[in-house]
């Protein structure tokens, strides 16, 4: 941005950064097994920016640590989902 006043010109400039959007991904040990199974999960999240991560294991519990541990106390198929979220506010 120029601006011009009195014959003389100043110049501001300011930058802006644009980073990735972060990739959500894990791994876990421990899927199968009788109840109550304790199962380990491993966060392999990529970003260029910290991230603050939202566990969702599928049988009404969550946890926002980044390599959670949770027990399941029922028989059943349960559905896990990550979500990450960048310190700029990006989620996937």
């Amino acid at each position: 941005m120029a601006i011009s006043e009195n014959n003389c010109t100043k110049v501001i400039s300011q930058n802006i950064s644009i980073v990735a959007n972060p990739i959500p991904d894990f791994f876990l040990f421990g899927d199968e097994g009788c109840p109550p199974l304790t199962v380990n999960f491993f966060n392999a999240s990529e970003s260029e920016v910290p991230l603050m991560y939202t566990w969702d294991f599928g049988d009404g519990q969550s946890s926002e640590e980044v390599n959670p541990t949770h027990q399941y106390s029922a028989p059943g198929v349960y559905d896990v989902s990550l979500v990450v979220t960048s310190s700029t506010g990006c989620s996937r």
